[in-house]
């Protein structure tokens, strides 16, 4: 038994000797592996830094965290391995008698110590002891260097610069280094882009020149989506412009296909008193109905075929004016096909010839001219039914790249009705100043018009006309912004406040500029009324600054209009997004607080 052992002490020391061997060998082993999963955790790291940079915008601190968290991971991985897998004593041993040359004295050792192998005891004893003598002046530090490789620890100072310069480098060049994140609108168009392509590629009823136009269209708007730096306002650029194109090329095709139909009913009226009644009344109704070009060339094959059935009972009066009434008819058709016109002239030569062979022959020939027509318009009729599908579809994805843009912090402008609210709280503040001071009388409430009023000037406008119709006592400011200084009132209204208000600095005073009250501003004819001194509230004051009694506004009330109309605008579609930042820009400037 390895208990009954009488060299104990000497294994157990041997033991000892081993486990400091043990661990250099792995201080050793752990100079090898750590620079290397050092470089392996830097490598992944500069990959994730520059695809996070330029695709999902990573912050430097993240990238920080990410680099030093599998520097980290890699670290204690190898100390787990050591941990976790720790070898046997007799694997120790083994190696130990190889890597200092002990010519397995150690192993031998351990093997006669616990009676794995019988020796005679003094012959034993002495092995033993030879074996923990070579063992006792072996030094680990000496025998069992660091394995510290220079080409690794080259490569691995080299990839830590650069993975401090790219912490750095969005410090260094600043906020614009990162792009931006793939927009998820843009990669929906894109998708929706490939699909109409697909489409239109597979689409058998289309004509191949339409084919053509309507691919290079959306192929052209695919590449420029597919380019790497392409904002948000390029791409909606993009896809606008898509949406004009398809729409340009849907009202050529609508404008032939007008063309085409004015110049077959032309034809039909034409040949009118040469139908029958009972087969045009019900085609002529159905054709107007339909407004298709392409049941009026049936309609207008019908009536051709009937006149050459009844070509053989024509007298010579009824051909000859059967034969103009084609040469009008060809003349009308000559702007949709000129080879269907001279058929139809060669057919009119024909019926007035009397040649009633040849009647047929040029029938013939000019019923499978019509069938190709028929065939022709029927195709340009699904190319401007798949056109309008497209820029439908283009006019959706930019409304989603708008979406997204707004959504993703774009400055807007606030909501209509909170402006006209906002507006009628100072005219609401006017009109109860206006009933306390009981002593202006009706010229006051006269004069007080709430800004809210203003938003809708299409009420305004009838309400000064109503009032200008009935009664001339209003004055000129009937109907107009609520600082409007009537003649003789001798300034502004003092009760009415507008939008633009300061901070509570003290009250700014603002040059009254001339605001005519009459359509396209006409308000060159001043109508000055005599009153009756005896009816007119006596005031005191000063008058001289407005002596002529001409109707004046206050800028800010002016700029106010100007502002409210501006935002109804902005919220409207009326401006283009890529404009609206330089509306509010101008307005902003010309602002009577910024100016005051």
């Amino acid at each position: 038994m390895e208990n009954a052992s009488p060299h104990k002490a000497k294994a157990t020391e041997l033991e000892l000797i081993l486990d400091r061997w043990e661990r250099r060998y792995e201080w050793r082993l752990l100079s090898r592996t750590v620079p290397r999963s050092l470089i392996a955790a830097l490598l992944i790291s500069l990959a994730i830094g520059a695809v996070g940079y330029f695709r999902f915008r990573l912050a430097a601190e993240q990238l920080a965290l990410i680099a030093a968290g599998l520097c980290a991971l890699g670290g204690i991985l190898n100390l787990l391995y050591t941990l976790v897998f720790p070898r046997s004593l007799a694997e120790k041993a083994r190696y130990f008698d190889i890597e200092f040359g002990l010519r397995e004295r150690v192993s031998t050792a351990f093997e006669l110590m616990r009676g794995r192998i019988k020796s005679h005891p003094e012959i034993e004893a002495r092995q033993i002891a030879d074996a923990l003598a070579h063992a006792r002046a072996i030094d680990p530090s000496k025998r069992i260097a660091m394995d510290f490789r220079p080409r690794e620890l080259g490569a691995l100072a080299v990839l830590l610069m650069a993975m401090v310069g790219m912490i750095l480098l969005p410090a260094i060049v600043g906020e614009d280094f990162t792009l931006d994140p793939p927009s998820a609108a843009v990669e929906g168009a894109k998708e929706d882009l490939r699909e109409m392509i697909e489409t239109v590629a597979k689409d058998t009823d289309l004509d191949e020149i339409d084919r053509q136009d309507l691919l290079e269209a959306l192929e052209i708007a695919l590449e420029r989506l597919e380019e790497e730096d392409i904002s948000e306002e390029e791409a909606f650029a993009a896809m606008s412009q898509l949406q004009a194109e398809l729409e340009a090329l849907e009202n050529k095709l609508e404008d032939t296909i007008d063309l085409d139909q004015s110049a077959t009913e032309a034809a039909l009226e034409a040949l009118n008193d040469f139908i029958a009644p009972s087969d045009t009344g019900e085609q002529s109704a159905e054709s107007a109905s339909e407004t298709d070009a392409t049941s009026d060339l049936g309609d207008l094959l019908e009536g051709l075929e009937q006149m050459n059935q009844d070509a053989a009972q024509m007298t010579a009066e009824e051909a000859q004016a059967a034969a103009e009434a084609l040469q009008r008819a060809a003349e009308y058709m000559e702007r949709m096909s000129e080879e269907m016109a001279e058929q139809m002239e060669m057919l009119a030569q024909a019926l007035e010839n009397a040649d009633l062979e040849n009647v047929q022959e040029q029938m013939d020939a000019l019923r499978e001219q019509i069938e190709d027509e028929q065939r022709q318009q029927q195709l340009d009729q699904n190319a401007r039914m798949m056109l309008q599908e497209q820029s439908e579809l283009a006019q959706e994805a930019a409304e989603e790249i708008a979406q997204e843009q707004a959504q993703e912090g774009q400055p807007q402008m606030g909501d209509p009705g909170q402006s006209q609210q906002e507006g009628a709280e100072p005219g609401q503040r006017a009109g109860q100043s206006g009933d306390q001071q009981s002593s202006e009388g009706q010229e006051s409430a006269n004069r007080g018009v709430r800004p809210a009023d203003r938003n809708r000037p299409g009420e305004a406008e009838n309400q000064r006309r109503n009032q200008d119709s009935r009664s001339a006592g209003g004055g000129a400011g009937e109907g107009a912004p609520s600082k409007v200084s009537l003649p003789g009132s001798g300034g502004e209204d003092q009760g009415a406040e507008t939008n633009n208000r300061t901070t509570g600095m003290g009250e700014i005073q603002y040059e009254t500029i001339y605001s005519p009250s009459g359509i396209d501003g006409g308000g060159d004819n001043e109508i000055r009324l005599r009153t009756d001194p005896g009816d007119t509230t006596v005031a005191e004051g000063e008058f001289d600054d407005n002596p002529v009694g001409e109707s004046r506004v206050s800028y800010d009330t002016v700029f106010s209009e100007y502002q409210n109309a501006a935002n109804r605008a902005l919220e409207s579609d009326y401006v283009p997004l890529g404009l609206r930042d330089v509306v509010r820009e101008y307005f902003t400037s010309l602002e009577p607080s910024a100016q005051g």
